[in-house]
C-alpha cells in the first residue's frame, strides 16, 4: 500500500503547472514532479524535485536567498533555469 501511495504522490507533483523555477530549464517533454516555494519575508526562493530523464532520472533542490531588491524572485528564477 505505500508504494501505491508513493506513486499517487509523484503523480500529483508532477502535475503541478508551475512552470518556472527549475522546471523552465526542462524540456517540455521531461517530466519533473516536484514542490515549490517562496518565503518572502525571507526572501527565499526554492524548488526540488525529481527529474525523470530516461534511464537516467536525477533528484535536484536549488534554494536561492534574494537580496530583497524588487526584482529578486525574477533573478532567483533565471538562475534556476
Amino acid at each position: 500500500m505505500e508504494q501505491k501511495n508513493s506513486e499517487k504522490i509523484l503523480q500529483w507533483l508532477s502535475e503541478s503547472d508551475f512552470d518556472r523555477y527549475l522546471a523552465n530549464g526542462l524540456d517540455e517533454n521531461v517530466l519533473f514532479a516536484h514542490k515549490w516555494g517562496r518565503n518572502q519575508t525571507h526572501h527565499v526562493f526554492l524548488d526540488s524535485g525529481v527529474v525523470y530523464i530516461p534511464h537516467r532520472p536525477y533528484i535536484i533542490t536549488v534554494m536561492i536567498q534574494g537580496d530583497g531588491s524588487l526584482n529578486e524572485e525574477e533573478r532567483a528564477a533565471a538562475i534556476m533555469q
